[in-house]
């Protein structure tokens, strides 16, 4: 039997953008099962776009929170109301390439076990320009294992767009996306998933995920709160991911390397136990190299980021 693919929007006052990202998954065609938009409470004209932009569409059924539960409490709402094999956790900025959940089905149709099937993705800023990010995995779609992704994660820092991928559903129930890491916790998910189960990657864009100071994923760059996501984070690799630990620490994993991150997890008897030499040489090499792209070119940035295992 054919897998198949429930995709989820959650949509909180993006009245200008939710029916571009609905219509991009649409135009996927009969490869999708179902849509399920859910509405954070939003305060603007999005619930009147969403209803409009499905009217006709039988496979879309718009959800509604009663108040605003924030993106991933909304995500685990649709983990949950979701029929699919496999899902796309969506959001509503983005756009979805065409060909995608078709792409990405035949290559989870060809590894059934696979924790998620991704591919790369174009980045857009509010000017609008734009880069394609490609992940470390070379240029055939292939299986990536449990060890290759943990060897890859040794010589460069990376991390998966879930945007660009299909996650299986059973997988995602047993590893939690958890409320708590915020814009950090689809980082761990993805992680978890990958070094449980390993990828299948599809070096094809198949995404274009918007980015901006007030985009979600951007509240990484308050440290302040970034900091207490992170002392959450190893307590919690330890006491429910002991199974993948080893893995985590052999790659060095973390998704901020801010150096004033260093000092407690040299200090903290919790936190050190995750702590390695290259997890602190990445912590101690992050802002330099962070000054660096400031003054050269990306493609520069990139060979920096590998001659540093950055």
């Amino acid at each position: 039997m054919n897998p198949t693919v429930s995709v989820i929007i959650p949509n909180y006052n993006h009245e200008v953008l939710v029916g571009r990202a609905i219509n991009s998954v649409l135009a996927q065609g009969d490869d999708v099962l179902e849509v399920i938009v859910i509405d954070d409470a939003s305060t603007d004209d999005s619930v009147r776009v969403i209803e409009a932009t499905l009217r006709g569409n039988p496979t879309v059924r718009l959800l509604r929170n009663v108040t605003n539960r924030g993106v991933i409490a909304t995500l685990n709402r649709g983990i949950e109301e979701a029929r699919g094999d496999f899902v796309l956790l969506g959001a509503a900025d983005d756009i979805y390439l065409p060909g995608m959940i078709a792409t990405c089905l035949r290559a989870a149709d060809s590894c059934p076990d696979v924790g998620f099937v991704c591919g790369n993705a174009i980045v857009r800023w509010p000017d609008g320009s734009q880069l394609s990010v490609s992940l470390p995995f070379g240029d055939t779609p292939r299986y990536i294992s449990p060890d290759e992704v943990v060897a890859v994660g040794r010589q460069r820092n990376f991390f998966f767009y879930t945007g660009s991928a299909l996650l299986r559903r059973k997988a995602i129930l047993a590893a939690g996306l958890l409320p708590e890491l915020r814009w950090n916790a689809d980082w761990l998910l993805d992680f978890v998933l990958a070094l449980r189960h390993g990828v299948y990657y599809v070096p094809e864009e198949f995404s274009v995920v918007a980015t901006s100071p007030e985009s979600y994923s951007q509240g990484r760059r308050n440290w302040h709160d970034q900091r207490r996501i992170l002392e959450f984070l190893i307590p919690i690799l330890h006491q429910h991911y002991s199974d993948v630990l080893p893995r985590f620490r052999e790659a060095a994993l973390l998704p901020s390397f801010h150096i004033d991150f260093l000092w407690p997890l040299l200090t903290d008897p919790v936190l050190r136990r995750y702590a390695t030499p290259l997890l602190v040489w990445r912590m101690i090499a992050f802002r330099p190299l962070q000054y660096a792209s400031r003054i050269v070119s990306w493609s520069m940035r990139q060979r920096l980021r590998v001659l540093l295992r950055m």
